[in-house]
Parts: structure tokens; sequence; C-alpha cells
């Protein structure tokens, strides 16, 4: 009896949790109460965490132990404690749903409403370039250097953004050039930073950024700007003149839009305010005195707000269209690129042109007379 505690002690503890020995006769038994859940899940022999019992006979050797039976008890239910049983006996109605999903507010799901709609619209309608393989122009020897070249002396309107790998010290590894001539002819040029010198470069781009004739398009091009001057130090990357932010297009056609309507609102209440001093008719009867009338909704500036929206947002609003930015965060030092990038670098550029078309022409439509005069920036660095 005592070796047979000494042996019923020295079992290991991970097989049994709460094991109680005693002796009957020549034989040992243990009886094993719940293994625990973590035990039935990694051993399926141990399935539904019950054994019915677990008999160590004496087989003429000193007390070796013999499994001689070991099955689930599918009958018995587990062993709880008592608040879990009081916890099983309420009625299900009244228990919590640990899974419920949680209750939005209402402008949260209107919200979630309006961007599905404008998702759902738009899903099938992703901006894609319309422009011919030739027309796509890969600057990084000397002869595709000479034809950049070519195209930018015979440019009027040049979209500008450039693409680096994410990452604090990076550099510039690519530019993009969307080119419209004077007489209407579009390529674009992708000039590649990791095979052209910081020199090759700057031939190639002060000449248009400098100059007062062509009209630079971008989406915040003082961050592109700062990039290429830090990236490509002695290039004279760090003035660029008649400089159109699409961003501040945006906010004149919203003004104008806005101010278009209030002008709208006043001559209507001009009338309704004159149909009301007149005197009245025996036939409509007099009418109640009309309260004060409040004042026009001022028109937004937008000047600030609408200009830091991004370019998605943009493309969206003005040309019905999504703009895939799949490719934005990705390596743009590994060569070669991949296409999916080359069309995403080419949509990048060739949708600032668009959207230039496209909010001139809506801002043309309540002022004929519009030029770019008042929208020309100038931005200027300290060279690096």
């Amino acid at each position: 009896s005592h070796d047979a505690g000494v042996r019923a002690r020295r079992a290991p503890r991970s097989v049994h949790r709460n094991a109680f020995c005693f002796a009957r006769g020549p034989a040992l038994v243990l009886g094993f109460g719940y293994l625990g859940r973590k035990k039935a899940e990694q051993d399926p022999f141990y399935q539904g965490g019950h054994l019915r019992s677990l008999a160590c006979t004496r087989a003429g050797t000193p007390w070796s132990l013999l499994c001689v039976a070991a099955k689930k008890m599918s009958s018995a239910e587990p062993a709880r404690s008592p608040a879990q049983k009081r916890r099983l006996s309420r009625p299900t109605a009244n228990r919590k749903r640990s899974l419920s999903p949680p209750v939005l507010p209402e402008w949260a799901r209107q919200k979630h409403r309006r961007q599905a709609s404008e998702d759902g619209d738009a899903q099938n309608l992703a901006f894609e370039s319309d422009l011919a393989p030739e027309q796509v122009v890969y600057v990084d020897d000397a002869p595709s250097r000479e034809r950049a070249a070519a195209i930018l002396r015979e440019a009027a309107v040049v979209g500008l953004d450039s693409e680096w790998r994410p990452g604090k010290n990076s550099t510039v590894a690519l530019i993009q050039l969307a080119c419209r001539s004077r007489a209407g002819e579009e390529k674009v040029l992708l000039l590649d930073c990791i095979r052209l010198r910081p020199e090759e470069l700057g031939e190639l781009l002060r000449p248009t950024l400098r100059s007062e004739d062509v009209v630079v398009l971008g989406h915040g091009l003082k961050g592109d700007l700062k990039e290429l001057n830090r990236s490509f130090a002695g290039a004279g990357l760090y003035l660029m003149t008649g400089v159109l932010e699409v961003g501040k297009m945006a906010a004149l056609a919203e003004e104008q839009k806005a101010s278009h309507a209030g002008a709208g609102e006043e001559v209507g209440g001009e009338k309704q305010a004159a149909e009301e001093s007149a005197p009245p008719s025996p036939s409509r009867g007099a009418r109640p005195p009309a309260g004060p009338r409040p004042s026009p909704r001022p028109s937004p500036s937008g000047w600030q707000g609408s200009s830091c929206r991004s370019l998605k947002s943009l493309t969206l609003k003005y040309l019905d269209s999504t703009l895939d930015k799949k490719y934005q965060c990705s390596d743009w030092t590994l060569r070669p690129l991949r296409r999916g990038q080359l069309r995403y670098a080419v949509a990048d550029a060739l949708v600032l042109l668009r959207l230039h078309d496209a909010i001139r022409a809506l801002i043309r439509d309540v002022q004929p007379d519009y030029t770019h005069d008042a929208l020309l920036e100038r931005y200027t660095l300290t060279p690096n």
C-alpha cells in the first residue's frame, strides 16, 4: 500500500489533474476527473475530457502499471462549478450574445451607405490610360533622352508626378511627365532616375520647370519639388514657375458654383419680397406677413479644404472614375519595373491633364473668360 501511494504520487501531473488513489486488495485503482479542455483539444484520445477509470493491477513484476481500459463517457456531463450551472440554467433569451455586431450611430450608418453607393457607382469605371503604347516613352539612355528633350520643347502643359520607395532616406526613383504640345498631341515620359545621372535629369527638367510659357500641373507639387531637390543635389531642381495645382482649380470651381447658387437664392428672395409687398388682390385675399428670411448661406471659400483633397477623390468627383493606388507604396527602385507599376505611373500623370480639362470646362460655364493667370504660382527652395 505504501509503494502504491508512492507510485501514484510520481504520476505525471500533465496527464491527470485531479487524481486520487485508494487500495483495493492487490490492485491500485486511479480515478481521473476532468482533464481540461486544452488536453482534450491536443490529444484526440482524450476528446470529451472524461475517462471511466484506469485500473492498474499487479502482473508478476513489482507494481507495473498496465492500461486496462480507457473509454470516453459519452453519457456523462463535464464537471461544472455551481456558478456555471446557474448561468446555464437561465433562459436562452436572457443570455448575452458575445458575437453581436456593434450598434452604429445614425451618422455612421449614413456615411457607410453613402460610401457604398459611391463605390458601387464607380467600381467598374477605373481610370486607365487611353494612350497608345508608342505615346509612352521610357527614358533611360541617350537616344530616349534626346527624344524626351524634343517632346518637352514643344510642350505647353505638363503634368508632373514622382515616385519613390517608402522610407525616410529614400530618393526619387521615377519621374512621370504627361506632356501636351501646342498642337494638342499628348505623350507621357517616364524618367528612370536610377539609370540617369543627376546632371542629365537637370538638363531635361530645368528648361521646362523654369519656363513661363509652360503650365506645370500637379497635386501637392511643393512636396515633389522638395524630394527632387533633396534627391539630386547639384541638378538645379529647386525652382518651378507656372505651377497650377488641380486642387485649387477644384476649389475655384466649387466657390463659383456656391456663389452662383447663392445669387439665384437672392434673386428668388427679392422676387418673393416684391410679391409680398404688393397690395393683396380681392380674389386671393390678404397674405399673412412673412417673417424675416434667413440670410443666404455664405459661399465656402474652399481654398484650403478643397486643395487638400486627395487625387483619388478629385478623380471620383470630376471624372466619375476611381484611381487605383495599389502600387503607390511599392518598391520603385527595383528594375525592371513591373507592368502594373508602369500602368500606374502613366495613369497617375495622365489623370492630371484629364482633371485640368474637366475642371476648366466647369469654370468656363460660369466664367467664359477664365484664364489660369490668377492661380499660377511660383515655388522656390534653397538649392541643395
